[in-house]
């Protein structure tokens, strides 16, 4: 085993199918352990995404090394290079899983709010919450708005969509996911033509 410690956080029952997701994801891709990087595992995570409240916010990394795991059971040992390893592969996944668990809590947020009350624009939305993160004393929510400029409007808005939609039965998809899904049937078709 790798001498480094790596924190893993436990699981959530709302979660039950992510990991077996995830591995199913990362082997109808044909993952090898070349594939082993935060892009990669961001992409499965986009690909098993499901809009409804607190998915990101409820997703720990545990789902994440579950399914890295059971298709890569030496991949401790294997990237434990001197370069940062599964530390730093699994910091970034980690960065990735906050910023989506705040964009989803923003958009929770402005849920919350009438829909004739709501803002309508990235602009509006990112003053909105930053004037709500001042209000309620959650500085660090503030910094991470801020930093990201409008970006935390835009994404909250889209998820608002995203969950408005889910509500009423239909279909809709984040970018991300539409790029896994279409990486997942590309790498399922171009094998199933070459066997």
């Amino acid at each position: 085993m790798s001498s480094r410690h790596i924190d893993f956080v436990g699981t959530n029952d709302t979660h039950a199918g992510t990991a077996d997701a995830l591995f199913s994801y990362m082997v109808d891709c044909r993952f090898t352990e070349s594939h082993l990087n935060a892009g990669h595992l961001v992409l499965a995570l986009e690909y098993v995404y499901q809009p409804r409240p607190r998915f990101w916010q409820d997703l720990s990394i545990a789902f994440v090394v579950d399914a890295v795991t059971r298709r890569f059971p030496n991949w401790l040992e294997t990237l434990g290079a001197p370069d940062g390893g599964p530390t730093d592969m699994l910091q970034g996944v980690q960065e990735f899983l906050r910023i989506e668990a705040f964009d989803e809590a923003n958009a929770q947020r402005l849920l919350t709010l009438p829909k004739h009350l709501r803002p309508s624009d990235p602009a509006s939305a990112l003053t909105w919450l930053c004037a709500y993160f001042v209000r309620e004393e959650l500085w660090e929510e503030l910094e991470l708005a801020e930093r990201d400029g409008k970006r935390c409007g835009s994404e909250a808005l889209d998820l608002v969509y995203l969950l408005e939609q889910s509500d009423c039965g239909t279909v809709a998809c984040r970018t991300g996911t539409l790029v896994a899904r279409a990486y997942r049937d590309s790498v399922v078709k171009h094998h199933a033509e070459l066997a």
